[in-house]
């Protein structure tokens, strides 16, 4: 066999499953006589072609490798498949001739190895082919061989984690190569140990094995994370020491300058240019950019220095980028020029699609800004660090835009905080002019990152210094828009709603006078919210549906999406859950199509707050628990409806008297609010299981307020049980049979929850027999005739705003560091009589769980183990 194929035939061959079966299909195909398997040097091609070969010989009655790269000629070509085949040329005959004659009625696959070099003398494979029925030729070579007898096969990189995945990273191929190199350099090494850093490594070479082998290497000089630091500063690390490697492939720069000497001279000088662009580029681009032409590119594909998919994009291998970026950087005045012309192709790119983004074309723009933002960033960045305030200023509205109907929060606001930063130091009238859009739209990309909106003092002094550079130059459109991010950051804070409206409608009014619909439509949208957040319901849904319609004429299906959110709220409030599921479908489908995920958390919620008003528990559960999947910490627009799904789990563990966990379920958000998204009545409903009524007031008075406020009958109905629960145990039963007989009837009431709660079922048996039959009938028949909203504004007057300390915390706790509430004090005294668990439940109408919970409470207070312990304890205390 050929120099080096026994160390490939004692080497395990690792991943390449597709590839294997696909090639082996193409093989399979009678059409298909002459297969190449193109790719860049290091990509495994010369390793795939022998374990297939090794894999269908039986189906063959040999195989041959003839390495050619050792071939400095192509007239050496004969005399090399001669060679591998053990055929010895004869006197009084022609070389070429007595090849093609020996293989005329032989069937086996011949592999030739490395062809890229020997191209003129491809015909050889013609003439076998032509001469023969049962051969066929397996090619690997860095170009194709452009006969047409040809069939391609594009070889990559081996399977690498594209982000970090969830599940174990052994499962990816490039991560087993690296693994099993990395072991040969180190015995113990482990992928858990240096998980995300092997994650880097495998993308930042993109599954090349070559380099995968070479970075594992230096595995005895430093650690997984310096060597990815390392590759991200350049190609000079991927170098392999070892002595009996061949020369080509100690190095990476080594594999590619072989490929660059293949180039014509322009062909490389368009390549260098090309190591300007991020993440690929379309050939308008190239063309632009690079000057370069269709030929041009095609020959640059055809010699696997480029890759085009299918649609039509093209993209270099990053490590041969780095590479020709080094030679671009050589050459100084060559590279600003280029990325002077990358920088201002990208903003008439983005200035393009700045309407678009509005109207009925959004689809299109987005997913094209997502195929080419790193480009854009690229772009934007140049752009910044050499002044190119116009480039900026053309790319502004369109990057803005795409950030927040992506998602892409953290992104745009590092990009836009930087580009201000920088404008700042510029005085005169076009730099404070932009710097002021740009705090503005950072601004509001920074408080949706990080989810602090209305709560710093900092930013509100960004805002108004901006809102004071915009009032001086007096572009309406700025300050139209300065006005609706002011009314935003008011409506966050909740200083005064007052505020807030006011701002929003001055802005609303100037967008209008001087035709910007797309921007009325957006403050309509939000200047409704905050008459929602007020009680005017009316003024609510009349402008978000105003919003609506005119986002539909605009074909604005973000904005649709957006409208529709108030609407779907409004609905949900008031109990008309038909109506808001129709609107959530909708919405769905719309970010859904617009790859707005990050919106998807509200929507989740919703339906697990129709779900779970429905009865569908189950279904209410599988969504609420996706929706803190989905969330992501500190973003509002997760928080809202990560909130949503904590409240309806609670409520779920509520079915089952699980009271510890439901309140743990609840507090846990408490840990992760940076916008104000209340989850009061969350807790004051888990509170009535605990048995503490100082806890139930503490949380049921803002809730109660807040849902009364805006008329929110789901959320009222919601809590008017907590309320009959405190009236019971304050002395007045027929008052809370009334108000269980009016929420038992509401149509916005959770009724299936209600009469699954085994608290609540023990309240209305305790009620009845404690009132009698005929009492308890009449005061349930007058709660279904009275008035929802009317009665939630009256318990204030019974209860008002719960003190800050537990009711009817006793002063011998003084002595205590954490004095037990009112609830742990009956529990202890229960116990101190000598009742068990159960008998306490029933006694207090709590689950056995919740007995255990405050024993456990009462244990951990007095810092004790047992109930001889606590009671002997609460004696010397003098609580008994």
């Amino acid at each position: 066999m050929a120099e080096g194929f026994g160390f490939y035939q004692s080497m395990p061959f690792i991943g390449r499953v597709d590839e294997l079966r696909e090639i082996s299909t193409l093989l399979g195909n009678p059409a298909c006589r002459l297969l190449t398997l193109v790719g860049p040097g290091g990509i495994g091609k010369t390793r795939l072609a022998l374990e297939i070969a090794m894999r269908i010989q039986a189906e063959l009655d040999i195989f041959y490798f003839v390495p050619l790269q050792p071939l400095s000629s192509p007239d050496h070509i004969v005399s090399a498949i001669a060679e591998a085949v053990g055929f010895q040329f004869y006197q009084g005959g022609e070389p070429r001739q007595q090849l093609l004659d020996y293989f005329r009625d032989k069937a086996l696959l011949l592999i030739l190895d490395n062809f890229e070099h020997l191209l003129d003398g491809v015909e050889i494979a013609s003439e076998i082919l032509a001469q023969t029925s049962k051969v066929k030729i397996l090619v690997t070579s860095r170009e194709t061989l452009n006969l047409q007898e040809e069939w391609l096969y594009q070889v990559g990189g081996m399977h690498f984690p594209e982000h970090n995945p969830t599940d174990s990273i052994e499962n990816y191929s490039a991560v087993q190569l690296f693994s099993q190199c990395a072991r040969r350099v180190r015995h113990d090494f482990s992928t858990t140990d240096e998980r995300d850093a092997i994650i880097s490594i495998c993308q930042l070479v993109e599954g090349l094995p070559l380099a995968l082998e070479m970075t594992a290497a230096w595995l005895k000089r430093m650690p997984c994370r310096e060597i990815a630091a390392e590759i991200k500063h350049g190609i000079g690390i991927l170098e392999n020491p070892t002595r009996n490697v061949s020369p080509r492939h100690r190095s990476i720069r080594a594999v590619f300058e072989e490929s660059w000497s293949s180039l014509a001279e322009v062909e490389g000088d368009a390549l260098k240019k090309m190591s300007v662009f991020r993440g690929g580029f379309q050939r308008e681009a190239a063309e632009q950019v690079t000057d370069a032409t269709l030929t041009m590119l095609s020959a640059l594909v055809d010699k696997s220095m480029l890759r085009v998919d299918s649609s039509g994009r093209y993209d270099i291998h990053e490590l041969l980028r780095q590479f020709a970026e080094e030679k671009l950087d050589g050459i100084p005045d060559e590279r600003t020029q280029a990325r002077d012309r990358h920088a201002a192709y990208y903003a008439t790119f983005m200035e393009q699609r700045q309407e678009e983004l509005k109207g009925r074309r959004q689809l299109g723009a987005l997913n094209e800004i997502e195929a080419d933002f790193e480009n854009v960033r690229a772009a934007w960045n140049w752009a910044i660090d050499h002044q190119l305030y116009n480039i900026i200023d053309q790319s502004l509205e369109s990057l803005w835009l795409f950030c927040v109907m992506r998602g892409r929060f953290q992104d745009g606001a590092d990009l836009l905080g930087r580009a201000r930063t920088k404008a700042e130091i510029d005085s005169n009238y076009e730099m404070n002019l932009l710097a002021a859009q740009l705090l503005s739209r950072s601004t509001w990309l920074q408080g949706l990152y990080r989810g602090h909106w209305g709560h710093s003092e900092a930013l509100r002094s960004q805002l108004n210094t901006g809102l004071k550079s915009i009032e001086q130059y007096g572009n309406q459109r700025e300050l139209a828009f300065y006005l609706w991010v002011m009314g935003a950051w008011n409506r966050f804070a909740k200083t005064d709603n007052t505020i807030s409206a006011t701002l929003l409608e001055k802005s609303l009014a100037m967008f209008q006078q001087i035709g910007d619909d797309y921007y009325a439509a957006l403050v309509a949208d939000w200047l409704g919210a905050s008459y929602g957040w007020s009680g005017d319901i009316y003024n609510f849904v009349r402008l978000s549906q105003q919003s609506l319609d005119l986002r539909r004429r605009l074909g604005d299906q973000f904005g649709i999406a957006s409208s529709l959110m108030n609407l779907i709220q409004a609905a949900v409030d008031s109990g008309d859950y038909a109506q808001a599921a129709l609107r959530i479908e909708e919405q769905y489908s719309i970010y859904d199509q617009l790859g707005s995920q990050r919106y998807k958390t509200r929507h989740s919620g919703f339906l697990a707050i129709i779900a779970f008003h429905q009865g569908a528990f189950e279904k209410a559960r599988a969504l609420s628990e996706q929706v803190l999947v989905l969330a992501k910490e500190n973003d509002p627009i997760s928080l809202e409806g990560e909130n949503y799904a904590r409240v309806i789990l609670a409520l779920l563990a509520v079915l089952e008297e699980d009271y510890a966990l439901g309140w743990e379920v609840c507090n846990n958000s408490l840990t992760t609010v940076n916008w104000d998204i209340p989850i009061n009545d969350g807790l004051a409903i888990v509170s009535c299981g605990l048995g503490d009524d100082a806890r139930i007031k503490q949380h049921l008075w803002p809730a109660l307020q807040t849902f009364s406020t805006r008329h929110n009958l789901r959320g009222m109905t919601l809590l008017l049980p907590v309320a009959a629960i405190l009236m019971s145990h304050e002395g007045q039963p027929e008052r809370a049979v009334e108000i269980l007989g009016l929420v038992f009837h509401h149509p916005a009431s959770a009724k299936a929850w209600m009469e699954q709660w085994p608290l609540l079922t023990r309240l209305r048996a305790s009620l009845q027999e404690q009132l009698g039959a005929e009492v308890y009938a009449a005061a349930w028949e007058r709660g279904k005739v009275s008035d929802l909203e009317t009665v939630a504004a009256d318990l204030p007057k019974h209860f008002g705003p719960a003190d800050d300390h537990p009711v009817g915390a006793e002063d011998s706790q003084t002595a205590v560091a954490d004095p037990l509430s009112e609830r742990e004090l009956e529990v202890l005294r229960l116990i101190a009589e000598g009742l068990s668990n159960a008998e306490i439940a029933e006694k207090l109408f709590l689950s056995v769980g919740t007995v255990k919970v405050h024993t456990r409470n009462i244990y951990s207070k007095f810092n004790v183990s047992s109930r001889t312990q606590a009671i002997a304890q609460a004696r010397a205390l003098k609580l008994l």
